[in-house]
């Protein structure tokens, strides 16, 4: 065989190695990419589930705040209004 030949035979060695390089290449990157994509699931179902939990857990914490200052409020109104009557009975004479 003649170095051309010879040549050609390594050239056409090495391209094949090469792509079949970039074949397995993209095959990691494919198998990488979808266990990133399983990963990313995973997290952003957890972070779901998280969100919900401190929604809930904040809804009672909120509606107890909100129901402990009607109860407040409600005493303070009777208070006004009781002694607005002493007022006005005091004012009557």
């Amino acid at each position: 065989m003649g170095r051309l030949t010879s040549d050609m035979a390594r050239l056409r060695g090495e391209i094949t190695a090469m792509r079949e390089g970039r074949h397995a290449l993209q095959r990691d990157l494919r198998d990488a990419v979808a266990t990133l994509k399983q990963d990313v699931a995973k997290t952003q179902a957890a972070f779901r589930r998280a969100h919900a939990d401190m929604a809930k857990a904040s809804h009672k914490t909120r509606a107890t705040y909100v129901r402990d200052i009607s109860h407040q409020v409600k005493d303070l109104l009777r208070l006004v209004s009781d002694d607005m009557k002493g007022a006005r009975q005091a004012w009557r004479g």
